[in-house]
């Protein structure tokens, strides 16, 4: 749909406004000269829309009610979409929480609470045991992932070097759709894999279910990141995609008319 707007030039000195009437719908657009006292007068029960620079003046369009309806109901429905998706992928990400805490956490199997509880008392009640965890865990990077490389003849050498990145690459990606406008950036996705990676490494010392390892901090927080890019990647691509259809779309549209 095209207005002729040229027909307001020659008259941008004063308030003008012409109308048309495409499928029986009227449409209307009025050029207003902006000045200290000017009043714009625009329909309460109509959607208008205003354009121009604020300086020269303005034009004011007026939507017939059919399409002031249609759009309202398309936001209403693209509002509805957004929460749907939002519940979902927060569903999606509780449940992948749990499913990271019987991974990493407990190695795929289920503790008692009551073992738990004792396990927790008796290393807060005796320090040592706690410096024993510790003593017994790996602080110095790279260390475990050099040797997991230089003996990968199994299957476990390979699961603890993979395994560690592959768990935390849907974290990333969860951070970034949960994040308003996916606005999360690279630091605050590295800064919340470590922090929970710390605490799952933490926790598996407190209750003696495993050892402290650096290495493990570094390729869950690799993995974090790699799900980050994944996703930004992603977004690149699809708004490319998006774009060139358009303009195909657009050109073609103009070749039949």
């Amino acid at each position: 749909m095209i207005f002729p707007l040229n027909k307001l030039l020659p008259v941008a000195r004063t308030t003008y406004t012409i109308s048309t009437t495409i499928d029986g719908e009227k449409y209307e657009i009025s050029y207003y000269p902006v000045t200290k006292d000017i009043t714009i007068q625009v329909p309460s029960n109509l959607r208008w829309e205003i354009s121009g620079n604020n300086m020269d003046g303005v034009m004011v369009t007026v939507l017939p009610r059919t399409t002031d309806t249609n759009l309202r109901g398309e936001d209403g429905g693209m509002k509805k979409t957004k929460v749907m998706n939002r519940i979902i992928v927060l569903a999606l990400f509780v449940f992948y929480l749990y499913a990271l805490l019987r991974i990493i956490l407990f190695k795929f199997r289920w503790r008692d609470m009551t073992f738990l509880w004792y396990q927790l008392q008796r290393n807060l009640g005796n320090p040592d045991n706690l410096m024993y965890q510790l003593q017994r865990g790996n602080f110095s990077p790279l260390k475990t992932i050099f040797i997991n490389i230089q003996s990968l003849s199994g299957w476990h050498e390979l699961s603890n070097l993979l395994g560690n990145i592959a768990a935390f690459i849907p974290f990333g990606m969860f951070l970034v759709l949960l994040s308003k406008n996916k606005g999360l950036s690279f630091i605050g996705v590295l800064a919340r894999s470590l922090s929970l990676s710390l605490c799952l490494e933490c926790l598996q010392v407190v209750f003696s279910i495993g050892i402290f390892d650096v290495d493990d901090l570094i390729l869950n927080t690799f993995g974090g990141l790699l799900g980050y890019c994944a996703i930004k990647l992603y977004d690149k691509v699809y708004s490319k995609f998006i774009v060139n259809t358009s303009s195909i779309v657009q050109d073609r549209d103009i070749v039949e008319k």
